[in-house]
């Protein structure tokens, strides 16, 4: 991971295209430079993937942006402020409900999840390239219950989606994201 210097520095440089999306993977290749992913590939190669099954979904621009960005707080020691310099509030708030707290558990990391639309639709992408990475057709003990727990947290996530179906008139509807409706 890069130093808080070398990140300032990126940022004093970077010279933004305009290009939500560029830009979100201009941060995630630079931020995730030299880190690996749960198979030993290149980190940014998960992200791709990632950004691929969003793509692949027909997910707009935010969407996408936000899968560039899903593991920049935690795994490449950028900040909310540097997130909100150079994208809109609707991508960097989703960013923040994808990161870890490293003091909570796995279910307070759900619940903050399954605040934001966007970062469900994300993590649901993440989670499958996740267990895509240990499919196979003999599985150690450990991947299989990876994979249990995986496809768990998919369905957990999937039917979160519920509560903001009013919000859109169709699935892929997403150009602006809604509140949660009481």
């Amino acid at each position: 991971m890069y130093t808080r210097t070398d990140i300032n520095k990126f940022l004093r440089t970077y010279k933004s295209t305009g290009d939500m999306k560029r830009t979100a993977s201009d941060f995630a290749e630079f931020a995730h430079t030299g880190q690996k992913d749960k198979a030993g590939n290149t980190l940014f190669s998960h992200i791709q993937r990632v950004v691929d099954i969003l793509k692949g979904d027909q997910r707009d621009d935010s969407i996408i942006t936000i899968g560039y960005l899903h593991d920049i707080l935690d795994n490449g020691g950028f900040t909310q402020g540097d997130l909100s310099m150079f994208f809109p509030e609707n991508v960097w708030e989703a960013v923040v409900h994808l990161s870890h707290n490293k003091t909570s558990c796995r279910e307070e990391y759900f619940a903050q999840i399954m605040e934001s639309r966007p970062a469900i639709l994300v993590k649901i992408a993440d989670l499958s390239d996740n267990r895509a990475i240990i499919m196979n057709d003999h599985p150690t003990d450990k991947e299989y219950w990876k994979r249990v727990k995986y496809n768990r947290e998919i369905d957990t996530l999937t039917s979160g989606l519920a509560k903001f179906s009013d919000c859109f008139s169709s699935e892929k509807d997403a150009s602006s994201f809604c509140e949660e409706s009481d």
